[in-house]
């Protein structure tokens, strides 16, 4: 456990120093404002509306890692969000802007989640799965999945480990 310990602080200290106050995005910076970034962007938030669909109005999504909070803002559209990060400093940030009013947005640990079983509709693990350990966090992910629940996930390109298994 030390090691998963050792591992989580050390992403919370890279992630709560990339934090820039100001028009700079907390997160990507400029990643998705380019013409292909908005074409990838769109077509991620498609495919988490259509994976959603089949759960109802409005479904229950628990969102792992807020980034700069862009993927909450339009998720929350058609879902009920709870978004979490392990960066104080990102959280700290996205609480000072303007969010859906049911949006909640916390400081937790993917690995050993704070929430009751079967909690969430869906799990929503955009561009972070290489950020964390997969066996600890779909464990985590499973028990917070109500019955018939999805986990959607999407990583950043083809390069990543993740996406070649």
């Amino acid at each position: 456990m030390a090691n998963l310990q050792d591992r989580v602080a050390r992403e919370r200290d890279f992630h709560n120093e990339r934090v820039t106050v100001g028009t700079e995005s907390i997160a990507m910076r400029g990643w998705w404002e380019t013409p292909g970034g908005k074409v990838r962007f769109r077509r991620r938030i498609d495919m988490f509306r259509d994976a959603l669909s089949h759960l109802g109005d409005r479904p229950q999504v628990l969102v792992v890692g807020c980034g700069d909070g862009r993927w909450i803002d339009e998720i929350s559209g058609f879902a009920r969000v709870t978004a979490i990060d392990v960066s104080e400093n990102i959280v700290t940030e996205l609480k000072k802007r303007q969010h859906a009013p049911e949006t909640i947005i916390e400081v937790q640990d993917a690995h050993k989640l704070p929430y009751r079983n079967e909690s969430f509709d869906a799990v929503i693990a955009n561009s972070v799965l290489h950020h964390l350990d997969l066996q600890t966090a779909f464990l985590e992910f499973v028990r917070v999945l109500k019955v018939g629940g999805r986990l959607i996930a999407a990583e950043p390109n083809r390069n990543n480990p993740q996406v070649r298994i």
